[in-house]
């Protein structure tokens, strides 16, 4: 678990989509926390991030990073109805198979496709409204992020960041929606070695109800023209 924390110190990867933003994890005052996948800088809009330590480099590692997440506690996933929508998405590439679905299933399909790299189905979810990226800009930021992590890394990560969504709150005003919503923080504390003279394990502490509800995160969304929600681009949240 040591080397564990060391490596995730210098290689921690991050999901921070265009549509959201995310703070204030509370501390454990009996634990050192690392930071908070939502706490580090955004190098795309894609959701593959780098730690500041790797975004210092210009040129992506010889082999991808590896998936470097301990599991969590909670687990992303979609329901019957939205892997439904994902699915015909991806065949259609078309916002309209999100016709009668939530801002939230919405935003949890554009998350899922992240996920699964599925880049041009993730690029259409977005509003073109102050949009302004094409096509081919999305898929070469998709190619750059997989030159620096494994797929595998998104789908942990999810599930520290978007597997509460579901109990979020959505505030709608005209055509515009903000999901608000908690996410897992993530908490870890030193333990004595069992091995003398060898430094000490690092084990991951499952928060408290009271450190999750602490946590806030916004996801935003806009209606198009036939009354169906997307993503919303927000570039002021993009480092």
């Amino acid at each position: 678990m040591n080397k564990f924390r060391k490596t995730l110190a210098a290689f921690a990867l991050c999901v921070m989509l265009a549509g959201c933003n995310s703070s204030g994890e509370k501390v454990l005052e009996s634990a050192s926390p690392s930071p908070s996948p939502s706490s580090l800088p955004s190098a795309s809009t894609n959701p593959n991030m780098m730690a500041p330590e790797v975004q210092q480099q210009t040129t992506p590692p010889d082999e991808p990073i590896i998936d470097l997440y301990p599991p969590a506690w909670h687990k992303f996933e979609l329901t019957a109805e939205e892997n439904a929508a994902y699915e015909r998405l991806k065949a259609e590439l078309n916002t309209d198979v999100f016709e009668g679905l939530s801002p939230i299933s919405v935003a949890k399909i554009y998350v899922k496709a992240g996920i699964d790299g599925e880049w041009e189905a993730e690029y259409v979810c977005h509003s073109p409204i102050g949009f302004p990226l094409s096509a081919e800009d999305w898929h070469q930021q998709h190619i750059e992020d997989l030159a620096w992590s494994v797929l595998e890394s998104r789908k942990s990560l999810a599930d520290w960041q978007f597997a509460l969504i579901d109990d979020g709150e959505v505030e709608i005003t005209g055509d515009e929606a903000v999901i608000i919503y908690h996410s897992t923080p993530y908490f870890e504390e030193e333990v004595p070695s069992e091995v003398e003279g060898e430094a000490p394990d690092i084990i991951v502490i499952e928060p408290a109800e009271e450190d999750i509800l602490e946590t806030y995160n916004e996801f935003h969304m806009i209606k198009n023209e036939k009354g169906i929600w997307e993503v919303r681009f927000r570039p002021h949240l993009i480092d």
